[in-house]
């Protein structure tokens, strides 16, 4: 198990990508000290702004994630880098620069 990201946060599982059919994505699940399960999820798209990074809580009274933190795709990593999404691998170190601003973000939250 991955050690942990902040003081109250923990990853569930390490991140893992898949690809849509003009996408490639990444997504993590992380949970807190306090029992709360997040999951991170970005989405580098063939149309930039179809692009997304997006932090999630999932509330287990209504069984859905509700966002609670976001990166504008005008400032996603692999957006800005111009990744090509058919090309996943090229592109899993924006991904991760991604996913730690949405880890500082949630910090912010729950820290």
């Amino acid at each position: 198990m991955p050690e942990t990201i902040a003081s109250t946060i923990t990853p569930l599982e390490a991140p893992r990508s898949s690809n849509g059919r003009q996408s490639s994505q990444m997504t993590q699940l992380l949970g807190t000290s306090g029992g709360v399960k997040l999951r991170l999820f970005i989405e580098c798209d063939s149309v930039p702004h179809q692009s997304c990074g997006v932090a999630s809580a999932f509330d287990p009274v209504k069984l859905e994630w509700t966002v609670i933190a976001s990166i504008p795709y005008q400032e996603l990593a692999v957006v800005r880098a111009g990744f090509d999404p058919y090309r996943p691998a090229d592109a899993w170190a924006a991904f991760l620069k991604d996913s730690a601003e949405l880890l500082r973000q949630l910090e912010l939250l729950f820290g």
